[in-house]
């Protein structure tokens, strides 16, 4: 709708010798006049016109006006003849109305087109409007239906040239769009402005060009008054912004892919590195366990010095895989820190201990000295300070041949610019020392000082990195002097502040195993594929006295899981078949004792996002291949003691069971196989039995209405591990005619064919319900 307030339109209007006004719906009152509306109306002022209410006194015409305002909504005009009374005298008159907007509300623009004895306008008025608008800075351009230019005004020459300099056609560029423009001007008796590409006298340029119809009197041909003001410059800013709106948005996309290429890369890295740490751990866990087991046994001359060498150089590999894999967390945000109080003395103390005989053997003094100031407890991650402390000490161990080895630690105060809370610790040693110009670049991945010295004493390049990368992390620096042949000072600065004691450290872990129930030994499932994996951990867990049992894929670990009575499972994540993950939650499903049996994860995925995913699955620890014996030992040790402490021994006392004979053969011997019934009685105990019963007696129904869904919706992946699931406990349970019916729908699903699986489950839900209650009639009656 027009907005009847703009100046530039009023000008146009008031320049018509047409009386034209705004009447407002709201207020009944002519809100604005043009000087002949003035003299229709008979009045002094446009103030003056305002007083007077011209509303429409009788129903009829009010209900007339109150269809205009509809019609105007609809975008509609009106032509009709209507008698108004200035000053109380009929005048009737044909007038055009129009809806428009006036200060925000609905108006209508009221044109008296004709009088009683009069024929209309001339062009020649308009000829006079366009005279009178010279000075306007708008295009203003008065055309004949024909196309004949009549009158232009200054700003139409100054644009254009004089009216003898071409023709109006030929000023538009698109003939098309100034055809359309005259055309709905003709027809609606205005068209609205629209931007139009003109010729003008510079070049092309964009014009703002709306039209109005006006009269010829003496032909009563329809004549137009054209309007145009120049947005050149509006324009070509628009299409600047378009264009480069159009550039983000290519380049939002192109940052898009090489966004998602980069999380893609990040994944493909993690990836391979989880590969490269399994394929790694895997072999090197054999190596380590294997030499330990040599070397506690007899062992000939010169064999101890060899098995040694073999242990260290797999110390040596495990310590570069070690580092890749932190350097990869740290690199990717994914390393987090586990602040907590600690005993500052006693961890310094176990950072050295380990590397003292290595000084030993090298003839180096090795000590530790610390402030008489320093706080006992600090709060901070222990476990990252050590490693970085270990990696400073080794270092200065490894390039120091004569002299000592010295790691100091102070309050961080009497270093400049250094808070309360933090603490020095400086690695002093007198070795080779470290040539300036190598300085800068020591504390960057895979440098090193010198290729000669890297070829004499190995490393990865990532030591010295990890360093950094953790003390930053940590909130803290760390920095090197160093004076060639003289030694050189490593300081780590670390805000570590004081905390109040938890407690002494625990002790290590050197007590027994604890005593199984009645004597017997605790009896354990390794479910591993690698065969020197297997040798290893069964080696560690019989020298304890542990009985083993294995499982060589995710297969067997399931049904040995489920068929057998072991106090605990070690569960590879890997495996063929099912991953140990699968493994894990199948069993926790079937809920009684397996929802509590202990399974650690042994795996050499050792990223703490693969720790987090193994507890989520429903494992009950972790430990990272390659095993060492404490940790090993540790792990079982709370594992077992939380068992006996919850009384979830699997070896509770057997419940009588009713005798299978001929008579158990009965009706219900093509549903449960009474024969596998009975050994797995013999091997479980009735209580476990109970407790798989009522476990399957929830989780049955609520999988056979899952494969149906599945199969109903065309999903024969989802209903074939629907099927394949139910399959797999049936069989366990001796289940037969369901286990023959699940399976007939698993391969049905794997061809697939859709029609055979639902013929095959038509009848699932109630063999599932005569099942149940065969189960039921032996275990829970």
């Amino acid at each position: 709708m027009t907005d009847a307030n703009d100046d530039r339109y009023l000008s146009l209007l008031k320049a018509l010798s047409a009386p034209i006004w705004v009447y407002g719906f709201a207020s009944g009152h002519i809100e604005w006049a043009n000087p002949a509306a003035l003299v229709f109306w008979k009045a002094d002022s446009l103030e003056g016109l305002r007083q007077r209410s011209v509303r429409p006194q009788s129903g009829a015409a009010r209900a007339r006006v109150e269809q205009y305002a509809a019609r105007f909504a609809n975008g509609n005009a009106i032509w009709e003849d209507w008698t108004f009374y200035p000053r109380d005298e009929p005048v009737v008159a044909r007038c055009h109305f129009r809806g428009v907007s006036w200060e925000g509300q609905s108006a209508m623009l009221v044109e008296v087109r004709a009088q009683e004895g009069e024929c209309g306008q001339s062009h020649d008025d308009a000829r006079r409007a366009v005279e009178t608008l010279r000075e306007v800075p708008v295009v203003i351009m008065l055309i004949l239906a024909d196309g004949t230019l009549v009158s232009q005004n200054v700003a139409a020459d100054l644009c254009f040239g004089s009216l003898e300099q071409g023709g109006f056609k030929d000023r538009f560029v698109e003939p098309q769009e100034r055809e359309a423009l005259l055309r709905e001007a003709l027809e609606q008796g205005e068209a609205p402005a629209r931007v139009l590409a003109v010729n003008t006298r510079a070049g092309m340029a964009w014009h703002d060009v709306g039209a109005r119809r006006v009269r010829d009197p003496a032909t009563a041909a329809p004549a137009l008054l054209l309007h145009g003001l120049d947005v050149t410059e509006r324009r070509l800013h628009e299409e600047a912004l378009r264009e480069t709106e159009e550039r983000l948005r290519r380049l939002a996309h192109d940052l898009a892919l090489a966004r998602d290429e980069a999380v893609r890369a990040d994944a493909a890295k993690s990836e391979f590195l989880a590969t490269m740490s399994h394929e790694i751990r895997t072999p090197m866990n054999g190596i380590l366990g294997l030499t330990e087991h040599l070397l506690e046994g007899p062992v000939l001359p010169g064999q101890a010095e060899r098995l040694g060498a073999i242990r260290d150089s797999a110390e040596a590999l495990l310590t570069v895989v070690n580092d890749v894999l932190d350097f990869s967390r740290l690199e990717a945000g994914r390393l987090t820190l586990e602040i907590r109080p600690f005993a500052l003395g006693p961890t310094l103390v176990a950072v050295l201990e380990p590397l003292r005989p290595h000084a030993q053997a090298k003839g180096l003094t090795l000590d530790l000295a610390l402030d008489p100031t320093l706080p006992p407890w600090v709060a901070g991650d222990p476990g990252r300070l050590r490693q970085i402390l270990i990696n400073l000490v080794g270092n200065a161990l490894k390039f120091t041949a004569r002299g000592s080895v010295r790691l100091e630690v102070a309050p961080g105060v009497t270093m400049p610019g250094r808070g309360p809370n933090d603490l020095l610790f400086r690695v002093k040693d007198t070795g080779i020392g470290i040539a300036p110009d190598v300085l800068p670049r020591l504390f960057q991945r895979f440098s090193q000082a010198d290729p000669a010295i890297t070829r004499q004493f190995g490393g990865s390049g990532l030591g010295l990195a990890i360093c950094r990368r953790l003390a930053e992390v940590m909130g803290g620096h760390i920095q090197a002097e160093s004076t060639p042949g003289q030694g050189s000072v490593f300081t780590l600065c670390l805000p570590l502040p004081a905390a109040a004691p938890e407690g002494p450290p625990p002790p290590p872990p050197a007590e027994p195993l604890p005593a199984a129930p009645g004597g017997r030994p605790w009896r354990v499932l390794i479910a591993e594929d690698h065969a020197i994996n297997r040798t290893v951990l069964a080696g560690l867990l019989h020298s304890r006295g542990l009985e083993v049992e294995f499982a060589e894929d995710g297969t067997q670990a399931l049904h040995k899981g489920l068929t057998g009575t072991h106090d605990i499972i070690f569960m590879d994540m890997r495996m063929p078949g099912l991953d140990g993950l699968e493994v894990t939650r199948r069993l926790r499903a079937q809920g009684g004792a397996l929802a509590r049996v202990p399974i650690i994860a042994v795996t050499a995925n050792a990223f703490d996002d693969d720790r987090a995913v193994c507890l989520a699955a429903g494992m009950s620890a972790f430990l990272p291949k390659p095993v060492r014996r404490d940790a090993l030992f540790a792990t079982v040790r709370a594992q077992l003691s939380e068992r006996l402490a919850l009384s979830c021994d699997l070896e509770s006392s057997p419940m009588p069971r009713p005798p299978a004979s001929a008579d158990d053969a009965g009706p219900v011997s093509d549903l449960l196989d009474l024969s596998h019934a009975v050994e797995l009685e013999d091997d479980l105990g009735i209580e476990v039995l109970i407790s798989m019963t009522r476990s399957f007696q929830t989780s049955a129904p609520e999988r056979a209405a899952r494969l149906a869904a599945s199969l109903e919706r065309g999903d024969v992946e989802g209903a074939r591990t629907e099927a394949h699931t139910l399959k797999g406990v049936a069989a366990t349970l001796g289940l037969a005619r369901l286990r023959d019916v699940t399976a007939r729908i698993e391969q049905a699903c794997r061809v697939p064919d859709l029609v055979q699986a639902r013929v095959h489950a038509a009848d699932l839900s109630p063999l599932v319900a005569t099942s149940l209650g065969a189960l039921a009639d032996r275990y829970l009656v």
